[in-house]
């Protein structure tokens, strides 16, 4: 057989989409991935109204009396809340290339519950917060490794039961919060499929604690127009 300029054009592109599809994150195209792992609200001990009269009877926090220790009922409690748990993100965006990519994600945190010992309490009051996020990432490629960082904003949502005594500090209720959000970790790619291990962090302010999230992710990216869509 004849081989034409055609032909080494034909194989020349099949050599090259084969090694685009096995390079770190196939540079660029849409990417969609999930979180899960392990977070942490890193609240604060607070007081929580409860009755003392054998009743499940939550005080709530607009009550001026409810944490005055001279009342009975009601009372209050100092308790430190149980801040981990489970988390995941579920996140899309753009990859520009294998360096540069953008990201756009919701994420689910476990809220903080507050267990004071008190036998009749029925109700345990919790702070919970749920986060929306844009962030910028840098990835240095090793060959099919990567060590990146993350960088950008996260929107906050921060809920609390009305039994929790905040002195004034926060409102009970929901409230949102915009703070910078940090991360960093390390990727494998699996051709279309990078796993990843990564540590991100919410940092502290205008009426949130640090946010923690340690996870194992997983990302999915469709390559560009020549060298993805399943062609290659």
């Amino acid at each position: 057989m004849r081989i034409t300029n055609n032909n080494i054009k034909l194989i020349a592109l099949l050599l090259l989409c084969l090694f685009f599809s096995q390079a770190y994150a196939q540079g660029g195209g849409i990417l969609m991935g999930i979180q899960g792992g392990q977070t942490n609200l890193n609240n604060l001990t607070m007081l929580v109204a409860t009755g003392s009269n054998g009743n499940d009877t939550m005080f709530p926090v607009e009550d001026q009396h409810a944490c005055d220790s001279g009342n009975n009922p009601p009372g209050c409690v100092s308790t430190t809340p149980s801040n981990t748990g489970f988390g995941v993100r579920l996140y899309g965006g753009a990859g520009f290339n294998d360096y540069v990519a953008a990201e756009v994600g919701l994420m689910y945190l476990t809220p903080s519950e507050y267990k004071p010992n008190v036998p009749f309490l029925t109700h345990e009051p919790q702070i919970r917060e749920y986060a929306f996020d844009i962030l910028g990432r840098f990835t240095l490629p090793i060959q099919d490794f990567g060590i990146f960082v993350k960088g950008g904003l996260a929107v906050v949502y921060k809920s609390e039961s009305g039994a929790l005594e905040t002195n004034g500090d926060e409102q009970s209720g929901g409230n949102v919060f915009v703070r910078p959000e940090v991360g960093a970790g390390i990727s494998y790619s699996f051709g279309y499929l990078t796993v990843d291990v990564s540590t991100n962090r919410i940092l502290k302010g205008g009426g949130i604690q640090e946010v923690s999230f340690n996870a194992l992710g997983l990302t999915y990216q469709i390559t560009d127009k020549y060298c993805g869509q399943f062609l290659c």
